[in-house]
Parts: structure tokens; C-alpha cells; sequence
């Protein structure tokens, strides 16, 4: 009886308290039905490098200025749905990429067999991605937290691009 009392507590407790988005434990703008891209921290492997030879002509010249390397955080998301991830690459050196009113410059980057290729750039403190869907591919959600401001990106020939302010007041008014 104790076993059974001890293994339905600890199934309650990590529902309650573990199980649930990391985005629903803090005062994130976006609800629930978007999903938070969560960067790595780690400064090595190979959607690392990947990132850092796609962005090569943003960051190489001016780390051997500063004589440090740029910090550059990674995230890998299949936004298409074919099963080969996209990265995410924020470049989060304060001094030099980011803003407190608009974010840090990010990255999108699809993988193919020619190497990395840019197929997105924001500025943005965090980005969701929604569950709503554009020209198959996801719509994202860039927020900036000082400013308390989001932008929409939607897919367009090939990039994601940030959605006509005009549509997105005709939607609204409809």
C-alpha cells in the first residue's frame, strides 16, 4: 500500500510541478498553444559550427578585432515537417548584438547539402513557435520583453519574413 501511495504521489507531483511547459513557469507574453524555443548554451558541437560557418562574414571579422569569440547560442526545430531540423542561432553578445529594446539579432537556418543557408533574421529576447501553420511551414512569434512588443514571421518564398502590418489589421478587424 505504501508502494502504491508513494508512486501515485510521485506521478501527482511531477505532473503538478515538472511536466508542465517551461514557458508556463515564468511571465512569458505567448499562452500555451505556442511552443518556446529553448536555445543550448554549450559553445561546441556541430549545429554550433554549422551556425558559426553560416554566419562567418557577421561574427570572423570582428572576433579578430575584439581578439574573443562572439557568443552564439543554438536551437534545432523542425519547422517544415520534413524531419531535418532548422537551427535557430542567437547571436547574444550584448555588447555588440543585442538591444534592451529590441532583442538580440537571431538567425534561422535550414541545413542542406550545400551547408547551412539563411532563410530568417529578427531581433528578438525569446521566439515561439505557433501551432498555426503558413505555406506548410511554421508562423513564429519573436517577443521583446522590455518593450512588451511581438512580431509575427510567417513564410514566404523561401524566408521567414515578418507579416504586413496591414494584413494582420484586417485579420484583427474581421
Amino acid at each position: 500500500m505504501k508502494k502504491l501511495l508513494f508512486k501515485t504521489l510521485t506521478v501527482a507531483l511531477f505532473i503538478m510541478g515538472f511536466a508542465l511547459p517551461s514557458h508556463a513557469e515564468t511571465n512569458d507574453i505567448k499562452d500555451s498553444t505556442s511552443k518556446k524555443v529553448e536555445y543550448d548554451y554549450t559553445q561546441s558541437g556541430t549545429t554550433y559550427q554549422l551556425a558559426r560557418i553560416a554566419l562567418r562574414d557577421k561574427i570572423f571579422d570582428l572576433e579578430g578585432q575584439i581578439n574573443r569569440k562572439i557568443i552564439v547560442f543554438t536551437a534545432r526545430e523542425d519547422l517544415n515537417g520534413d524531419r531535418v531540423p532548422e537551427i535557430f542561432v542567437k547571436l547574444d553578445d550584448k555588447k555588440f548584438f543585442c538591444s534592451e529594446d529590441e532583442g538580440c539579432d537571431t538567425y534561422i537556418l535550414a541545413v542542406s547539402e550545400d551547408g547551412p543557408v539563411k532563410i530568417g533574421e529578427m531581433k528578438a529576447d525569446d521566439i515561439y513557435i505557433e501551432q498555426d501553420r503558413h505555406n506548410n511551414a511554421s508562423i513564429l512569434t519573436a517577443s521583446r520583453k522590455s518593450k512588451k512588443t511581438t512580431t509575427t514571421y510567417i513564410f514566404e518564398d523561401g524566408m521567414f519574413v515578418e507579416k504586413n502590418a496591414e494584413e494582420t489589421k484586417k485579420e484583427t478587424t474581421l
